[in-house]
């Protein structure tokens, strides 16, 4: 092999490589391309799915509408091993459960919304993304 076609094929080989990180990159989004940190919301209704998988679980929601028909809230989570570490295995939410979700809502999708807060029918607050300042007020 010569140094012209090594060369020549070092370049192919990084410009793969580079092409494949960017795909990688461009799959996960950040958290305030999708959402509003400023538009919160609170829905609740019946869990109708479960999918406990990375690279972010979710929950679908049946939410009555303002005029009384059913709608489907798509709500994201953490991955799996946040989750689990915060105690939220994949069989703690059951489809039929009644929750109420408090969350941001996104951008461009209607009815989607980012998890912060999950509280039982029973008032029992389940989940909380950030519980630092839950905590500051006594919460646990």
């Amino acid at each position: 092999m010569t140094a012209l076609n090594f060369i020549r094929d070092l370049r192919v080989a990084m410009l793969f490589g580079a092409c494949c990180l960017t795909t990688v990159a461009a799959a996960h989004h950040s958290f305030p391309s999708v959402y509003d940190v400023n538009a919160r919301t609170t829905i609740e209704g019946v869990v109708t799915e479960v999918l406990y998988q990375n690279p972010h679980a979710r929950l679908y929601l049946s939410v009555v509408g303002a005029d009384g028909t059913a709608e489907i809230w798509e709500l994201e989570t953490q991955n799996t091993s946040f989750l689990r570490r915060g105690g939220w295995l994949p069989d703690s939410v059951q489809v039929g459960e009644w929750l109420t979700v408090e969350g941001n809502l996104a951008f461009e999708i209607d009815k989607r919304l980012y998890v912060q807060v999950v509280t039982r029918e029973d008032g029992a607050v389940f989940w909380v993304q950030d519980p630092g300042p839950l905590r500051e007020e006594g919460f646990r």
